[in-house]
Parts: C-alpha cells; sequence; structure tokens
C-alpha cells in the first residue's frame, strides 16, 4: 500500500474521531451546566470508532430493498455514534424482532401461533392476525421460529445471547453494564446474518408449500402418498413441528372440510415416526379441549386421534371416562338380540382407545377385567374381525 493509500485511509477516520470528540465536549458542558452526571454516560471515542472501523463490511450485507426499512439500524448507527451503546443494542434488537415478524407473517401465521402457544391453549384464541404477533413474547418469538426453522439451531443459540445482553446491558431496562464496540458490531453481524438476510431453506419452502395446498387444494389419497416422500427426509423434530401444525388446522375452527380431509389423508404417514412424548402431548390437548369445555374442538382432537388410532394418548383421566362408556356400551348390545351383529363396533372403539398396548387407567381395571370374563372382546375379535 503508498503512503498516498495510507493517507486516505486514515484520514477520514481522524477527521470523524476529531469531530465526534467535539460533539462530545459540548454536549457534556451542556449537561455540566444542569448539574447533570457526566461520567460513564458516554462510551469512548475509540470504542465508538471501533463499530464505525467495521459497519460498512457488516451492513453491506443487508439487501437493498431491505435497507430501505431499517429504520432501526439507522438509529442504531445514531446512538453508535452519540456513545450511547446501551440504545444502540435496544435498536438492533428491535429491528430483529420486526424482520422476524415480517419472515413469520409471510411465512404461515396460524402454523406459527400454533407453535408457539400450542392448538389448544386458551391463548391461541386470542392470537389471530399479524397484530397479534406483538403478543407473543421476544422468547417465545425465537424459540417458535427456531421450531419451525425460519432460523437455524445455530441462529437461535446466537440469537438468545442477544437477546440476554440487550435485556442486561441495553436500555431496555436500567443497568450500568458496559458493552464495547467489537461486542456491539458483532452482535448487529448476528442479527443480519441470523434473520435479517437469511434465506429460507427448500424444508422450510417446501412445509410453506405443503400447508398452503392442505388449506386451498383438494388432495386426494394418491396425492397423500406422494406428498409422503418428502417426509422421508425429514428430522424427528420436523415431523413433530409439522404434525403439530396439521393438529392445529384440523382443530380450528375456521377450517374447510375438505382441509380436515387432506389432514386425514396426510397424518398417517407422520404419525408412525412421532416420539412418544409428542403422541401424548396430542393426547393433552384433546385433554384440553375437554376441560375447558370446547366441545367442538374436543370432537376434531379425538377424529384426528382416531384417525392414526392415537386415542391410547389421551390422559388416563380423561381416558378412563371413555373406556368406562365404551365398555357399558359393549356390555348393553352384547346383552341384545343380534349382539354378534351390533358389537363388532363397539368393540372397536374400545380396542383403539385401550391401544396396541394394552393401556388400561386404573380406574377402569376393574369393569375391563368383568367385560372379559363374559368373553364379550375375545368373542369379537376372534369370530367377528371380518364384520
Amino acid at each position: 500500500m503508498t503512503n498516498q493509500e495510507d493517507f486516505y485511509k486514515i484520514t477520514p477516520s481522524s477527521n470523524y474521531s476529531a469531530q465526534i470528540k467535539q460533539f462530545e465536549n459540548n454536549l457534556l458542558e451542556f449537561m455540566n451546566q444542569y448539574g447533570l452526571p457526566t461520567d460513564s454516560v458516554l462510551v469512548t471515542v475509540s470504542e465508538r470508532l471501533k463499530v464505525f472501523k467495521n459497519i460498512e463490511d457488516v451492513v453491506e450485507k443487508i439487501e437493498d430493498n431491505k435497507k430501505e426499512r431499517s429504520f432501526y439500524i439507522s438509529k442504531f448507527i445514531a446512538a453508535s455514534a452519540a456513545g450511547l451503546f446501551d440504545a444502540a443494542l435496544n435498536y438492533l434488537w428491535d429491528e430483529t424482532i420486526s424482520e422476524l415478524r415480517i419472515r413469520v407473517e409471510k411465512y404461515d401465521l396460524d402454523y406459527f401461533f400454533d407453535t408457539a402457544v400450542g392448538a389448544s391453549s386458551e391463548r391461541r384464541k386470542k392470537l389471530k392476525d399479524k397484530d397479534d404477533l406483538v403478543n407473543i413474547s421476544d422468547s417465545e418469538l425465537i424459540k417458535a421460529a427456531n421450531e419451525i426453522e425460519l432460523i437455524s439451531d445455530l441462529g437461535f443459540q446466537h440469537l438468545d445471547y442477544v437477546r440476554y445482553m440487550r435485556n442486561w446491558a441495553s436500555a431496555a431496562h436500567p443497568n450500568h453494564n458496559q458493552i464495547t464496540g467489537l461486542q456491539l458490531i458483532s452482535m448487529l453481524e448476528t442479527c443480519i446474518i441470523e434473520v435479517i438476510t437469511l434465506p429460507l431453506s427448500n424444508v422450510v419452502v417446501e412445509i410453506k408449500k405443503l400447508l398452503a395446498n392442505i388449506k386451498t387444494n383438494q388432495i386426494s389419497k394418491k396425492d397423500a402418498k406422494q406428498i409422503a416422500s418428502f417426509f422421508i427426509d425429514l428430522s424427528v423434530e420436523q415431523i413433530n413441528t409439522l404434525t403439530a401444525g396439521l393438529f392445529g388446522i384440523y382443530t380450528r375452527l375456521n377450517s374447510t372440510t375438505q382441509t380436515r380431509q387432506n389432514v386425514r389423508f396426510i397424518i398417517p404417514f407422520l404419525w408412525d415416526r412421532l416420539n412418544e412424548d409428542t403422541r401424548s402431548q396430542f393426547g393433552t390437548k384433546y385433554a384440553r379441549f375437554v376441560a375447558n369445555n370446547d366441545q367442538f374442538q374436543a370432537n376434531l382432537a379425538s377424529e384426528f386421534l382416531e384417525t392414526v388410532s392415537g386415542q391410547s394418548y389421551i390422559p388416563d383421566n380423561i381416558r378412563s371416562v371413555e373406556i368406562q362408556t365404551s365398555i357399558e356400551n359393549l356390555l348393553t348390545v352384547h346383552r341384545e338380540i343380534n349382539n354378534f351383529y351390533n358389537e363388532p363396533t363397539f368393540a372397536r372403539q374400545l380396542q383403539i382407545l385401550v391401544g396396541e398396548m394394552g393401556k388400561i387407567p386404573p380406574q377402569v381395571n376393574r369393569e375391563y377385567v368383568y367385560m372379559f370374563s363374559r368373553s364379550i372382546f375375545n368373542q369379537w375379535k376372534w369370530c367377528c374381525l371380518g364384520c
């Protein structure tokens, strides 16, 4: 590098440093006139210059169309120049959350809300459109965005660190913690790379298309088999999240009959790959609908579980009542005329509730054993299997 090149590289920074120092002196003198604190109010000029020496390389990563709406990035730069790093970090976090909400809105809001708070929760009833995103906490936002893969696992860890710093070292809450220039520029780069400029993965794009097709198009059994080939490469976590999203679609009050039929065709290809904890969660969601007296949604949740023979995952305190009713129905038809003709329907219901593993709640052990002592279930199982 020539001496002339060195001169042009150094001179602007030197002049800028002098301008910042002059502005700082005038500002501190003004505050001093009113007896206000001046010590440790502003970050040193040397720390501010560390930000500005690196700002160009970092900000250039943002696409031009996104730069036009990045008002909080402008405020970040202004706060950094003024030596208010705690305010700059707050603006950075505001930009990150704002951009993440835009990504969620463009992806699938219902899918996101179901993931963030649960399809059967009381909070979910109050979340309807993009304006309700403000009711999702920042930690819930980045966690749910990670679960539906709008941000990566590594990105989630980085963002969670920035969120922690924002809570404990920014102007969001009273504190006297210090942030260095390199820390600040590093956090800016993290938010730009992991959220603001992060492209959607192929899996995320395909899931977005699938959710849109389920809601708008008619899917046949043949179509469902073809769609299932996409599931082969999904991880267990992706399968768990996608199935939870389909449960939310199925139990949503405004879903159409056709949409629910589409879900029924697809979920059998996902159920076998779910882990046991996730299967149990669907039973718990059904129980929550029952407990909240959301009868229509409880019926829909029951249909969802019935499609995959998953009623055995309903919590025992709820399932025991249903098993008790099923046993009573089976005993009643057993004692009536044409019992062999009528028993299979009720026996199948009982078999689904009990499951392949024979999960019998303690509350109905006695009734279940009594039924077997009458040989009703065995008679149906061996004699009426083809009815």
